[in-house]
């Protein structure tokens, strides 16, 4: 408003795909993971959606796999119609009678957004809200994951 900035001239700035690659490259060069693409026949999981993508995080010092989180970010008929976190598994560890660490359960969480869908002519172009809310969702996800 002070500046009299279009936001909607700024979208052109925030293709999708380069948002996703800075952010997740910001979390893991900050918090000290890897998080790793991961496709459904390759996967414990059943996919919901085929936009839905899957990530395993590996903690890079002790290459421990740490959870996983799936993206779903784009409307579609059916779905909430907010951005949040959902959890669909806590992590936990698990003790034996006698005290030791005998497994662990790892998080599963899932980030739930509606950006705009990109079609055959017109990329997936987000807004500098998009953006933030992209980053507050992505926080709660990296919180579920190393919170152990």
């Amino acid at each position: 408003k002070e500046f009299s900035i279009d936001k909607e001239s700024l979208r052109e700035y925030f293709p999708i795909q380069t948002v996703i690659d800075g952010a997740l490259n910001i979390y893991q060069t900050i918090l000290g993971l890897k998080f790793l693409p991961v496709k459904e026949e390759e996967s414990q999981f059943k996919f919901w959606h085929d936009e839905v993508q899957l990530y395993q995080v590996i903690d890079t010092k002790t290459k421990d796999l740490m959870g996983y989180f799936f993206l779903d970010l784009h409307p579609r008929d059916g779905k909430y119609g907010h951005a949040c976190k959902i959890t669909l598994q806590t992590g936990c560890r698990i003790y034996g009678d006698d005290g030791k660490e005998v497994n662990k359960q790892l998080p599963v969480n899932v980030m739930l957004c509606n950006f705009p869908k990109p079609t055959e002519d017109k990329p997936s172009l987000l807004g500098h809200d998009d953006v933030v809310t992209f980053f507050h969702e992505f926080g709660h996800v990296m919180h579920q994951i190393c919170g152990q």
